[in-house]
């Protein structure tokens, strides 16, 4: 998940409501978070939002924390 230029690598619920409230995430990206944040309510250990090139470096993405 971006925020302008800059990557955000780890966001939890209240992080992610404030940036959609402000419109920095809007549009394909909500489904995305809003299904992560579900899976973590739900007992997943972990959840990475990434792009297609987090297959050639592994800490690529947005981790989502409780």
């Amino acid at each position: 998940v971006m925020n302008g230029e800059r990557l955000i690598t780890e966001m939890n619920l209240l992080l992610y409501r404030h940036l959609e409230g402000n419109g920095i995430i809007k549009e394909g990206m909500i489904p995305k978070l809003d299904l992560g944040f579900k899976a973590l309510n739900a007992g997943a250990k972990k959840v990475r939002i990434v792009g297609f090139d987090v297959f050639k470096e592994e800490e690529k993405g947005t981790r989502l924390v409780r």
